[in-house]
C-alpha cells in the first residue's frame, strides 16, 4: 500500500474512532441526565397544550404573544413562579388568559403629534395600563373562524417561502408586529406572509422592514395606527376611520385600495 493511501486510511479510522468516542460520551451524559433533549427542555420551561382547533379563540392580558402559523393547533405557556396564566374550554370556544388580577382604566392610544415646524411624526402607542402576564404565550395556529386578542404585545411569524397561509385577527388595545419578536431585526428568513387580515381597535400595527406580504387587509378605528417601516406589501386594502393614522412608504401607498362593503 502506498504511503499516501496509508495516511488517508489512518485519518479515516481516526475520524471514526473520534466520532464514536464523542457519541458514547454524549450518550453517557444523556443517561446521567446531564444533557436534556430539546423537547424535554421545552417541557421544563413551558406547559404544552394540544387541543382541537377551536371555532372561537379569545386571548387576553399577555405582555408577549408569539403566533406561528401552523397546520395543527396547540399552544405553550411559559412556566413562572406565581404565574396565573391558563385557559378555559367551553364547547368549541377557547379562552386563554394571562394575569387574572383586576384591570384599571386603559390609556388612550397615541395620536400623531404636530411639531413646532408643523410636521407630523410617529408616536408609539402607549402601553395599556392593565396587568399583563409576564408568561410568554406561544400559539401555533391554523386559520380560525374567529380570533380575538385584547391587551397584549403580539409578534406574528412569517414563512421561509411564499407558501399560502391565511391569518385573521381582531385586536384591541394591542401592539401587533410582523416579525420574529424583534421589530428592528435587519435580516431573518421567515419573513413572508400571504393573506393577512387585521381588525384593529385602539391598537398599533407595525411591519418589520423585511416583511413581504402578498395581501394585507386592515380595518382601523380612530385610535389605531398602521406603520409599514418600508416593508413590501403587494396588495393592501384599507377600511379606516377618519381619525386613524397611517404611515406608509410611497410604493405601498400607491397600492392602497379601499375596502368596499
Amino acid at each position: 500500500m502506498k504511503t499516501s493511501n496509508r495516511i488517508l486510511l489512518i485519518l479515516l479510522i481516526s475520524g471514526i474512532i473520534l466520532f464514536a468516542a464523542i457519541h458514547i460520551s454524549l450518550y453517557r451524559k444523556y443517561e446521567k441526565g446531564e444533557i436534556v433533549a430539546e423537547r424535554e427542555l421545552l417541557n421544563k420551561f413551558y406547559s404544552n397544550y394540544a387541543l382541537s382547533v377551536p371555532a372561537y379563540l379569545s386571548i387576553s392580558n399577555f405582555r408577549n404573544i408569539v403566533i406561528i402559523p401552523s397546520d395543527s393547533f396547540h399552544f405553550e405557556i411559559e412556566k413562572k413562579s406565581g404565574g396565573t396564566a391558563g385557559y378555559k374550554l367551553i364547547k368549541d370556544s377557547l379562552f386563554i388568559f394571562g394575569d387574572t388580577r383586576p384591570t384599571v382604566p386603559l390609556t388612550a392610544a397615541a395620536k400623531p403629534v404636530v411639531t413646532t415646524t408643523g410636521e407630523k411624526r410617529i408616536v408609539a402607542l402607549n402601553t395599556p395600563s392593565v396587568f399583563l402576564s409576564e408568561q410568554l404565550l406561544i400559539l401555533y395556529c391554523p386559520p380560525l373562524k374567529i380570533l380575538k386578542i385584547r391587551n397584549g404585545s403580539i409578534c406574528l411569524y412569517g414563512k421561509t417561502d411564499h407558501s399560502k397561509t391565511r391569518f385573521e385577527a381582531y385586536i384591541q388595545d394591542c401592539e401587533f408586529n410582523f416579525s420574529n419578536r424583534n421589530l428592528y431585526e435587519t435580516a431573518y428568513e421567515n419573513k413572508y406572509y400571504d393573506s393577512i387580515s387585521i381588525h384593529s381597535v385602539r391598537s398599533y400595527v407595525s411591519l418589520n422592514k423585511n416583511s413581504v406580504v402578498r395581501s394585507l387587509y386592515v380595518s382601523m378605528d380612530g385610535e389605531s395606527q398602521l406603520v409599514d417601516n418600508k416593508s413590501i406589501i403587494e396588495n393592501i386594502y384599507l377600511d379606516c376611520k377618519p381619525d386613524s393614522w397611517l404611515h406608509l412608504s410611497g410604493e405601498n401607498l400607491k397600492r392602497v385600495r379601499q375596502i368596499i362593503l
